[in-house]
Formats: C-alpha cells, sequence, structure tokens
C-alpha cells in the first residue's frame, strides 16, 4: 500500500518542473505520518519489549486487587505455587487526537504569513499599487499530542497548517472587472512543536508555490511570469515571561527552490508580542485584549537587510476557551520587502487595516 502510495503522488508530481525534489518532499511527508501512527500505538506494557529495559518482581502477597484482575489463569497458577510475576517497565506514551493547538506556541501575530482567515485594504503598496485587497485563507490542524515526552516532560505535538494567500487590485485595468488578481501563494506545513512550562519549540517543513493571476498576465501583456517554488525548514523557540508578553525568534533554511527563481537559502525571523489592558465583557461571554506586535526578517537573499511588519488592534476570545480562535481587528504598517511571491525582491512599504479570525 504504502508503494502504491508514493507511485500516485510520483504521478501528481508531474505538474511541478523538478519532480524528483518535490517527489522527496512527498515521501518525507508520508514517512512522518507512519512514524506518528507507530508512536501513538505503542503499549505500555510490552512482553517482547527489549530486553535492556528494567524488570521489576512482583510477590503475589503485594499485587493489588486490579492487577491480580488483570492475570490470566495461568499466570495465577503460577502465583500461587510461589513463583515470580515479571513485569517489563517500558516508558509509557500518553497519546491524544485531535488536541487543542499548543497554548505557548501560537501562529505570529504580526507575521503578514501567518496562518489565518483574513481580510484587508492597504493603501499605497510601493510593489503592487496604490489600493490592494488582502484575503487569506489557512488554519492550523493539531494532529497528535504526546505527553510527559523527555527528560523535560514536555508535550509534543504534530500539526499540519495550509493557507492560500492572496493580493488583488482594487483598480483593475478592465473596468468590467471588480477586482484583478495580482498574485496567489499556496503554503503547506508539518509543524511540530514541544512545550515546556512557558517555553515552546517549533520545528517546521513546509512548501510555498506562487502563481501570478491571470488577470494581472493579461494587464500586462510583457511580464514575465516565473515559478517561485521553495520546500523549507525552519527552527523557532517562543517565551512567555508572563501571559501577556510572548517573545520568539527564529532560523530558517531553504532546501529547495525552483530554478527560474532563485534565493539564497538563510532567514532569520524574530519578533514579539504584547497583549495588554484585558478586560471581561461577561454580558458577551468574551474575553477583550488590545494588542501591539511587530515581526521582522532579515533574509540572505536581501543582503540581510530588515522587513519589519507592525501591528495594533483588539482581539475577542470566548471567556471559557481563551486558548481557541480570535477575532481581531487591526492596522497595519510594513516597511521592508514585498512577500507576494515573483515580487517579493521589490521594496514595499504599506499602511493597511485589516479583520482576521485564527489562533
Amino acid at each position: 500500500m504504502p508503494i502504491k502510495l508514493f507511485k500516485d503522488i510520483e504521478e501528481l508530481c508531474i505538474y511541478y518542473r523538478d519532480r524528483k525534489a518535490m517527489f522527496k518532499f512527498f515521501k518525507f511527508v508520508m514517512f512522518v505520518g507512519f512514524l506518528s501512527l507507530r508512536l501513538v500505538g505503542l503499549e505500555a506494557v510490552d512482553n517482547e519489549a527489549d530486553e535492556s529495559f528494567d524488570q521489576i518482581e512482583i510477590p503475589m502477597e503485594e499485587m493489588t486487587e486490579e492487577e491480580l484482575k488483570l492475570l490470566s489463569d495461568v499466570e495465577r497458577s503460577a502465583l500461587e505455587r510461589g513463583a515470580y510475576y515479571v513485569r517489563k517497565m517500558i516508558p509509557e506514551i500518553n497519546g491524544q487526537w485531535l488536541p487543542e493547538i499548543p497554548k505557548y506556541f501560537k501562529p505570529f501575530l504580526a507575521d503578514p504569513r501567518n496562518v489565518s482567515f483574513t481580510f484587508a485594504w492597504r493603501f499605497h503598496d510601493d510593489a503592487l499599487g496604490k489600493d490592494i485587497g488582502v484575503a487569506n485563507f489557512g488554519d492550523e490542524f493539531p494532529i497528535l499530542k504526546w505527553e510527559d515526552v523527555g527528560k523535560w516532560k514536555g508535550d509534543l505535538v504534530l500539526s499540519t497548517a495550509a493557507s492560500a494567500w492572496a493580493v488583488f487590485s482594487l483598480n483593475p485595468h478592465d473596468d468590467d472587472d471588480i477586482v484583478e488578481l495580482i498574485n496567489a501563494d499556496y503554503y503547506f506545513g508539518i509543524p511540530l512543536t514541544y512545550t515546556v512550562d512557558k517555553i515552546a519549540y517549533r520545528f517546521r517543513l513546509y512548501h510555498i508555490s506562487s502563481h501570478v493571476g491571470d488577470e494581472y498576465l493579461i494587464a500586462h501583456p510583457t511580464f514575465v511570469r516565473l515559478n517561485p517554488s521553495i520546500e523549507g525548514v525552519d527552527a523557532f523557540i517562543s517565551w512567555h515571561p508572563d501571559d501577556s508578553l510572548r517573545l520568539y525568534g527564529g532560523i530558517g533554511y531553504i532546501l529547495h527552490n525552483d530554478t527560474s527563481y532563485k534565493l539564497d537559502p538563510i532567514y532569520l525571523e524574530y519578533g514579539a508580542e504584547w497583549r495588554m489592558f484585558g478586560r471581561e465583557l461577561r454580558y458577551l461571554k468574551l474575553l477583550e485584549q488590545p494588542f501591539l506586535a511587530f515581526h521582522l526578517r532579515s533574509l540572505e537573499d536581501r543582503d540581510w537587510n530588515y522587513d519589519a511588519t507592525f501591528r495594533l488592534g483588539v482581539e475577542w476570545s470566548p471567556l471559557d476557551k481563551p486558548n481557541d480562535h480570535k477575532l481581531r481587528i487591526y492596522s497595519e504598517f510594513h516597511d521592508g520587502y514585498s512577500l507576494e511571491g515573483q515580487f517579493s525582491k521589490e521594496k514595499s512599504r504599506y499602511f493597511s487595516l485589516g479583520i482576521s479570525f485564527g489562533y
């Protein structure tokens, strides 16, 4: 069955220019899935376990009623004759399907590429135009959670995340069009998060592909379409000194990108979030919190020049589920480079107003 799946995936990859690289990427995804299923299926007690595990000899008189009920007739008979019951002590893995998202590692609040449902209006984007509409559709889906993992007894969560980030011109060249699609980026990622107390670590494997809008190509017939497509990995650490403040940072590496749009591989991202003056709206059963956040990027491909985004806004979440999705309205200022696919090497500065729904 796995071999057939890999063959089917390889056939799908003919839609990409570099089939071999994409095939390797999806094989890794399948491997992570099979490994997850194997781990969650581990038994707490396994008589065929490795002999290197410790063993405990338990006489019958020291066993509890619950332990005695679990014995077979053969085991009970042997114990009554004076034999010892030998128990293999194997580390227990507590697994949970479809858990909540890790509390201390949610998408970065001021990251223009966070995974959420967002609608925004940009003003005077240097790279794209005077009036730009933004429509993002995405979410993160925790799949599996292991508790008390490792030396520090932390929580390990395997998730998937997917999103589409689209930008439109609100001043289309064709009078018959209401909007003109400029660019759409598509993202799929596999985050693995480990949380200990108020510190969380995330390792992520991801893919992003970019597509220039047909309407934009028709309006700009001399525009040469390239294929900005990347596969990358990154590692981040997020720290909450308290529930109102978050500091984070990390490093990433682009494993592969399309030859038509080459990028230098290393990048850094870091930022902070401050939630202040929260209050309970008991008649609405909501928690209201103003927030201020910034997100900075430094890319080798941009000669390590900074790329900054700042957001100021208000968010609302259910009183009984403060870790769940939140509704936000915000103002945003961006200064640096565009993030939109083939336009990402162009300087960009803009102000925007938006509304979003996500973690």
